[in-house]
């Protein structure tokens, strides 16, 4: 879902308080941000089945993960309860926050490292795919992964 009046986000601080409800193949909240018009764009998302925080990247028609974040680390959050995802935007600098703790940060532009499967596809690398480089400007909003039954509420965008 993408915020109506907010055409160009470009630094400041996104936040959105969630509840991941139910989902049979996952259940994952996000933002959704650096949306451009031919559909490519960034998120930020909890998934409740993996008590992670990851970014993902959606170019081309696909979506691949950008970085996950610390697995010895895990998230795991009461699903009864409202917690609260927030993305600090500092020019390249992407700082994402579960309930007030730093989960993960990733600086656009930087070149990927190889992941669980290997090395890295070539759309992770940004020469090959401008919404991996800075500024981040585009459109913002919600995400909610395949099935799932998410809940969302205060959503703020504060500019810098």
């Amino acid at each position: 879902a993408v915020a109506k009046g907010i055409d160009n986000f470009t630094n400041g601080t996104l936040t959105v308080k969630f509840k991941t409800i139910a989902g049979e193949a996952d259940r994952a909240s996000g933002i959704l941000f650096n949306v451009k018009p031919n559909g490519d764009w960034l998120a930020v998302r909890y998934n409740d089945t993996e008590h992670n925080i990851a970014l993902w990247e959606f170019h081309n028609g696909v979506r691949r993960n950008v970085k996950f974040s610390d697995r010895a680390k895990p998230f795991p959050l009461d699903r009864a309860a409202w917690h609260e995802l927030k993305l600090v935007v500092d020019g390249a600098k992407l700082s994402t926050y579960i309930d007030g703790q730093l989960a993960l940060e990733h600086t656009l532009g930087s070149e990927p490292v190889p992941g669980r499967r290997g090395p890295p596809h070539e759309d992770l690398y940004p020469k090959n795919n401008p919404v991996l480089r800075p500024p981040v400007a585009g459109k913002v909003g919600l995400w909610a992964k395949t099935d799932s039954t998410s809940q969302f509420k205060d959503f703020t965008v504060d500019a810098k």
